[in-house]
């Protein structure tokens, strides 16, 4: 293997395993506020894990590899969106970079994240659509989560996690909306990451093989 094509793909690794502490940082991050840099290293390392395999790769017999990279990369609406999200990170002033608190949600329209004394009107409705008055419910929440109280009807009150917001990148004329707006709100930045960091790996075994095999 031509030295410096090694070196890249020791790059590669080299940022692919960062970008898996930042995904593990994501999922067990205790600060809010430093979601968003946990998010935004995720992003560079995972373009210059890209950027080091594509080097490593662009020429010889391996070049066809190395363009199908790069088009597998643009053509995934997840892994194009996190690669726009990355530019927009770094370049876009007026990109929104937020974060959610921890909070806990009651029905579809009620937020809190710190307070005592929340009583819950709890009703049921049975197989006929009757809708029936049940015991109401009394919790307490400090900084998101419920430290104390009793819930009733627990399908009605959820404890959501902190999370990067994420919404629209807008590069260059383009947009790119958020790749799997299915997903709750809160779990959407773990799940593209976790989707990325599984395909930097899978392509990296890849690279590792085309480059071993142009000798």
């Amino acid at each position: 293997m031509v030295p410096k094509y090694a070196v890249a793909l020791r790059n590669a690794r080299m940022h692919i395993n960062y970008a898996g502490d930042e995904l593990q940082e994501l999922k067990e991050q205790k600060d809010t506020k430093k979601l968003w840099r946990n998010w935004s290293t995720f992003l560079e390392n995972y373009v210059k894990a890209v950027g080091a395999m594509r080097y490593a790769t662009n020429t010889g017999p391996q070049k066809k590899w190395s363009d199908e990279l790069i088009h597998e990369q643009k053509t995934d609406e997840v892994l194009n969106y996190a690669f726009q999200a990355r530019h927009a990170d770094n370049h876009s002033m007026d990109t929104p970079k937020e974060t959610e608190n921890r909070h806990v949600r009651v029905g579809d329209g009620i937020v809190i994240q710190n307070g005592n004394d929340y009583f819950i009107d709890c009703t049921t409705v049975d197989r006929f659509g009757n809708v029936r008055k049940i015991a109401d419910s009394k919790i307490i929440v400090v900084d998101g989560k419920i430290i104390e109280g009793s819930i009733f009807n627990k399908s009605q009150v959820r404890e959501v996690d902190h999370f990067v917001k994420l919404s629209t990148i807008e590069n260059r004329g383009s947009n790119y909306p958020v790749p799997n707006p299915d997903t709750a709100p809160e779990k959407q930045a773990l799940e593209i990451a976790g989707y990325v960091y599984e395909w930097l790996k899978k392509k990296l075994s890849e690279a590792d093989t085309v480059v071993s095999e142009s000798k």
